[in-house]
């Protein structure tokens, strides 16, 4: 489910940034991004709550929270020095290129994601599957 969100959010985006001449199709597009690839945070709030130990859910509550806020602060910080090293500090002299640097910077971690997801996901389905073996060797006791 995660990895859908992931690619319907480089999609809307493509869609946001990329059509500057039909305001209605960036506007569909910041639509659908909020429609369907937001909402990631609970389900990995959810698969946290299932692995985790209950005595370190806490912890992985915190750090999960923590990261997500640090790289929250800090991306916009270079991505602020990257607007200036590109020479696209006035975005207006130049909407096309403008466009691209806002593409490729949100689609980026969009396309980064898609492994995380990939291998999470991979990893609570084995969790799980011996969660069900440990339940039915204590049941046959």
């Amino acid at each position: 489910m995660c990895i859908l969100k992931a690619v319907c959010g480089i999609l809307s985006c493509m869609c946001i940034f990329l059509v500057q001449k039909h305001f209605y199709v960036s506007v569909t597009g910041l639509f659908l991004d909020y429609l369907l690839s937001k909402g990631w945070q609970p389900i990995a709030i959810s698969i946290l709550r299932a692995v985790v130990d209950p005595q370190f859910q806490g912890l992985a509550m915190a750090l999960f929270i923590f990261t997500t806020q640090m790289v929250g602060m800090i991306y916009p910080v270079i991505l602020g020095w990257c607007q200036q090293e590109l020479g696209l500090s006035e975005p207006l002299d130049h909407p096309t290129r403008f466009g691209f640097f806002l593409t490729f910077a949100t689609c980026v971690p969009n396309m980064l994601s898609i492994p995380c997801f990939y291998f999470s996901g991979n990893r609570y389905v084995e969790h799980k599957k011996k969660e069900e073996a440990f339940i039915e060797a204590a049941e046959s006791f």
